[in-house]
């Protein structure tokens, strides 16, 4: 007689619904833009705000709500940390504790505790999958204290069945 374990209850499943969160885009190749725009399109994102310049970054901020901030250090110079230092220090509300990840193709040791003493959460470094990105924006959003589209918006966030879903 075989004795067989019983099956292991499946995970509880999370749909995200990130068509309603703000994600901005920071980079000064257009053709990078594009590319992570799709990607992020197909996590289910649909609201993008692009920039190329560094000097419309505090104007977009005080205006405008986001949820989720990526920035590609490369061409900004020291100017872009500095942005980043000034987000997390300056009373923006919710923009100040946004979760933001700098994706690198160059990621020295330097660049990486520039990045973490600037107040940026996380870098990601290129050439990455679509599936380490997603990881690392749920994995940012978790975070205490910056919880931002994931646990300020309800609606963005649902769970049940046993598969995970991207809408």
């Amino acid at each position: 007689m075989a004795i067989f374990a019983p099956h292991p209850k499946p995970p509880e499943a999370v749909k995200f619904n990130f068509s309603k969160a703000q994600v901005l885009l920071v980079d000064g190749n257009s053709t990078s833009l594009s590319v992570l725009c799709q990607i992020l399109s197909g996590f289910g994102f649909r609201r993008f705000i692009r920039c190329a310049d560094v000097s419309k970054l505090e104007a977009i901020v005080r205006t405008q709500t986001v949820d989720l901030i990526l920035i590609d250090p490369f061409g900004f110079g020291p100017t872009i940390y500095d942005w980043v230092y000034w987000l997390r220090h300056e009373q923006l509300g919710e923009n100040s504790a946004v979760p933001v990840l700098f994706t690198c193709a160059h990621s020295s040791l330097d660049e990486i505790r520039r990045t973490k003493d600037c107040g940026a959460d996380y870098v990601v470094a290129k050439p990455f999958s679509p599936a380490v990105l997603l990881e690392r924006i749920l994995w940012t959003a978790r975070r205490e204290g910056r919880g931002g589209f994931m646990t300020e918006h309800q609606a963005l966030v649902t769970s049940h069945g046993s598969e995970m879903e991207l809408w």
